[in-house]
């Protein structure tokens, strides 16, 4: 009997998983709305998408970094919990706003996790808004996707669909401002030790 070292079992499973979550991602980007039935089914898609959430906001960090809207003064450990923490604010805010209009009052058929799940790989084209005018533009594709993401996940109609983003993504950009100082201060006092 062969044995084998523990870390080789751990690469099998870990590099198909990596591969199946990238591939999820771009049929998210390419709007393939298939995909949302398949995330409500899958058991360990939450974590995954909150892996999807980090790896946009990495990707989109390190792209604003390259074309100088982040500048060299703020790429400090403050500067990245900054930014990092106004991203996560502003996407959660999107997922609890979506869930509330969606489901609790437009009546959609969904979980949080599943509207987390579903709303995590509809951000996908986000990536793009870190790139230079007229690239980012590419960014506004996750309007469409987020649509879908929605409409599939909470077995909406067209206009309902519309509707909850509509609101979700106007509450969304008119509270984080408001939201974010809070967060930031909940963050250190509660992760920085005295």
């Amino acid at each position: 009997m062969k044995r084998t070292h523990p870390d080789e079992n751990e690469k099998e499973v870990i590099l198909p998983s990596l591969r199946i979550m990238f591939t999820r991602m771009w049929r998210a980007f390419r709007n393939d709305g298939s995909i949302y039935g398949e995330l409500k089914t899958t058991p360990k898609a939450s974590t995954e998408a909150q892996i999807v959430i980090l790896i946009i906001g990495i990707i989109s960090f390190i792209g604003r970094v390259i074309f100088s809207e982040i500048t060299i003064n703020t790429l400090t450990i403050n500067g990245v919990i900054y930014y990092f923490s106004h991203y996560l604010t502003a996407f959660y805010l999107g997922i609890i706003l979506s869930w509330v209009v969606g489901v609790k009052i437009l009546r959609g058929e969904s979980t949080f996790i599943q509207v987390l799940v579903a709303l995590a790989y509809g951000n996908t084209p986000q990536i793009f808004f870190a790139l230079p005018f007229p690239l980012n533009a590419l960014g506004l594709w996750s309007i469409f996707t987020r649509y879908s993401a929605i409409r599939k996940t909470l077995n909406l109609g067209k206009w309902m669909a519309i509707l909850t983003l509509i609101v979700a993504i106007s509450i969304e950009n008119y509270l984080t401002p408001y939201i974010f100082p809070w967060v930031i201060r909940i963050f250190f006092f509660w992760a920085i030790p005295e």
